[in-house]
């Protein structure tokens, strides 16, 4: 909306200025009679030069380029018969100028009105013949009114550009953001949707898995044990000997039986994926931010433990997490750089990044829980703008209690 404003605004102010030119021009006719046959040439300049600077307004960036050139020859075309009357010059300089600043780079705007400058004032300061006739240079009197018209006007207009591109990658940064935020959403709903599937896939094959286990151990020896019973009941008064062998034989297949659920209730149990921890919980943490936030984040791991102790590895985690969320939200990161190392007694972890950083750090809720996590290891934390984005700096000890938990083996 404010892109819109503003080209509005310079779309208006260009009109003006073009219709002072257009009142300029029978003076400059009046102080050279013999152009009053070009009159309406400098007419059908002057309404393509107007023409072309509204299309430029409201036109790409690069077409915004090209409408700029053209004018800039018909405002050379035009100085170079209006000698010593530099307000017809000045005006059309003041419609680039400010066309520059509202829709190119504060580079290109530097460079169209540096150009300008020196092609307008190349013709306007010696004396130009115009078929024949003598048209008189621009006196230096006329020369600084000329400056002091459009030189104002070239500072506001890099003023503008710079505000302008400021906007841009302002607008810029939230479409990211905005993608990034819609690619979270899409990815959790994928992975909600996920979920539930799998985990339906899993009860149903987990209960046909018990079903089958329960089949085989227990209904075959309940079978067993109730034809053991009923040979029992039949032989009762009979043969008392040959009762007591099947009831025994029954209590054993009823102790097997009660051996083999068991084993099947611990199989069970051990099938269950185990969380993952450590260093692979941190990979794990990256690759999904990386992938969903389409920030090129990359991980640095050294000579670090594969696992750390549970109070460390919940302060890495979350140390790593906090970083990148902030890169993300505050700083307008498109790279993250991860460095996790271990130092004689120490693990070190840096998040750095490439955002916009700020000048003053104001501790709030996520860098306040981060510090409380590493100063209870009685580790340090210190956060902080760099010269090309901001860092995130945390030194926590390994202490001789938690490097009995550290598995030997080191991350390569």
């Amino acid at each position: 909306k404010t892109g819109y404003i503003i080209r509005t605004a310079t779309a208006i102010t260009s009109l003006l200025l073009f219709s002072g030119v257009f009142i300029l021009v029978p003076t400059l006719v009046e102080q050279s009679p013999f152009l009053i046959r070009f009159l309406w040439q400098y007419h059908l300049l002057l309404s393509m030069a107007g023409l072309f600077s509204i299309l430029g307004i409201f036109g790409g960036e690069a077409w915004s380029r090209f409408t700029l050139y053209f004018r800039i020859g018909i405002t050379c075309l035009i100085s170079f018969t209006a000698g010593g009357h530099p307000l017809v010059p000045a005006l059309m300089v003041i419609a680039i100028l400010q066309e520059a600043g509202s829709r190119q780079t504060p580079l290109w705007a530097a460079g169209i009105a540096l150009g300008t400058f020196i092609a307008v004032l190349f013709i306007l300061v010696p004396e130009q013949f115009v078929f024949g006739v003598s048209i008189p240079g621009i006196v230096p009197d006329e020369l600084l009114l000329f400056l002091a018209l459009t030189f104002p006007v070239t500072i506001l207009s890099m003023v503008l550009s710079t505000m302008m591109e400021r906007e841009r990658r302002w607008r810029a940064s939230v479409d990211r953001l905005d993608y990034a935020v819609f690619k979270l959403a899409e990815a959790n709903l994928g992975y909600q949707s996920y979920a539930r599937e799998v985990r339906g896939r899993s009860i149903a094959e987990e209960r046909h898995r018990v079903s089958r286990e329960i089949h085989d151990t227990v209904g075959y020896s309940l079978t067993n044990i109730r034809v053991m019973l009923e040979a029992a009941s039949l032989q009762m008064s009979s043969r008392p000997e040959e009762v007591v062998r099947l009831i025994d034989q029954s209590m054993d297949e009823a102790s097997l039986c009660l051996e083999q659920t068991r084993q099947t209730m611990r199989q069970l149990r051990a099938r269950e994926d185990p969380p993952a921890t450590g260093l692979s919980a941190v990979h794990r943490l990256v690759r999904a931010f990386s992938e969903v936030s389409t920030i090129n984040v990359t991980a640095e791991y050294g000579n670090v433990p594969v696992k750390w102790s549970l109070s460390i590895e919940k302060a890495v985690y979350r140390l790593i997490q906090e970083g990148m969320t902030n890169a993300l939200r505050h700083g307008l990161a498109t790279e993250i750089m991860i460095y996790l190392w271990q130092d004689e007694d120490a693990l070190r972890v840096i998040v750095r990044d490439n955002g916009s950083g700020t000048g003053e750090v104001k501790e709030g809720l996520g860098i306040s829980g981060m510090r409380e996590r590493v100063e209870v290891l009685n580790g340090s934390l210190s956060v902080g703008p760099q010269p090309d984005g901001f860092e995130v700096k945390a030194r926590i000890p390994l202490s001789s209690e938690e490097n009995s938990h550290v598995d030997s083996n080191t991350a390569g």
